[in-house]
């Protein structure tokens, strides 16, 4: 997979992961604290009604005497009382709470139940950290399996390619050059294996075009003499309909050129034939040549229409007809087309099926 592709995925990827951090580090440090103060709070409420029916009633005072040393005050409030200051706090004891108060020298206090409250300050110091960590874990290991993915592919495809050459060049060695039909077959097949080579070198690096002058209508009849049996099996012995208009001379890459309309060719064969006529249009539009491939098939939906030029995706359609494909055609198709400085795109068609368009740059744009 093609680095910059692979960096942007992966950083997909990892959103989810760091929107979640993120936000739980806004929590621990902005609403946690008032979530815990609030808390101790309403704790305080509660003992401080307590320490409030002791200074009432010292006598009934479970516990008095002079103030330890050791006593900590959390917290220590001051009180007004027959003209001098009172204290009061309670502090935690063998699992009880003392509610005490005070005046500086005796103290009366109480044991009570601690008020049952969920220790949120515990929980968010490590609770939350600590699932940002699964979080964050979880998501290194998704990525780890997505890279790993990605290369096993795309190192499967590259050696499906190379097992696939050796054999066709052997055949065609074999096979008599009289047998135009063996050769269609065998041009076919190469071209299926360039498909995959090509898929490879845009995944992998720049693709740099050997660019020349030719008319595209041209590479479209190269492209079509390997499908032409074909389509006229499909549409009882007629040809595809092809209508030509200007000047369809292109500056780019011949072989690349045939290559990608040989793409959009078996494209619309293998998917929109069977239900409908595939037309051809190639005309000048402005400083570039177009060529059009119109068919009536099932279509694609707006989604899909979207992600038809993505690496390995196939069409929903694609899959449950059963028809075999690795994904890769459409893909190669338009990246070897941008690299020459042309497009590769797809509309809808009016009222079925889908309009594929490939531009190139006219030769009067490049004087």
């Amino acid at each position: 997979m093609k680095g910059g592709r692979l960096f942007w995925y992966s950083a997909l990827i990892s959103i989810p992961a760091l929107a979640f951090t993120g936000l739980g580090a806004y929590f621990l440090f902005d609403k946690a604290p008032k979530l815990v103060a609030q808390q101790r709070r309403d704790e305080n409420r509660v003992y401080r009604k307590i320490a409030g029916e002791v200074l009432e009633r010292p006598d009934e005072a479970e516990f008095s005497g002079f103030r330890e040393k050791g006593w900590r005050r959390q917290p220590s409030k001051i009180a007004q009382k027959d003209g001098g200051q009172v204290a009061w706090g309670h502090v935690r004891r063998d699992g009880m709470e003392l509610v005490w108060v005070g005046n500086g020298k005796f103290v009366f206090g109480r044991m009570v139940e601690p008020v049952d409250a969920i220790d949120l300050e515990t929980l968010f110091r490590f609770g939350v950290p600590t699932a940002a960590l699964l979080v964050l874990a979880l998501t290194a290991m998704c990525l780890r399996f997505f890279v790993r993915y990605a290369r096993d592919r795309d190192d499967f495809v590259a050696a499906t390619a190379h097992d696939l050459t050796t054999p066709l060049v052997a055949l065609r060695r074999t096979v008599g050059r009289d047998d135009e039909e063996a050769m269609r077959v065998l041009d076919r097949l190469e071209r299926l294996v360039g498909n995959l080579k090509a898929f490879l070198c845009a995944g992998g690096r720049r693709i740099v075009p050997d660019v020349e002058d030719f008319d595209l209508g041209s590479a479209y009849d190269f492209a079509y003499s390997m499908f032409s049996e074909d389509f006229r099996d499909v549409f009882d012995g007629e040809d595809v309909e092809v209508v030509r208009t200007g000047d369809l001379h292109v500056r780019a890459d011949r072989r690349m050129t045939e290559q990608a309309i040989w793409n959009l060719l078996a494209n619309a064969l293998k998917y929109a034939a069977p239900y409908g006529k595939v037309r051809v249009r190639i005309f000048r539009d402005g400083t570039s040549a177009t060529l059009e491939v119109a068919d009536e098939g099932k279509g694609l939906s707006a989604r899909e229409r979207r992600r038809v030029f993505n690496r390995y995706y196939r069409a929903k359609g694609a899959v449950s007809s059963g028809v075999g494909g690795f994904g890769v055609g459409l893909c190669t198709a338009r990246e070897s087309v941008r690299a020459m400085g042309g497009e590769l795109s797809v509309r809808a068609n009016i009222p079925r099926g889908c309009v594929f368009s490939l531009s190139l740059p006219a030769m009067a744009a490049c004087h």
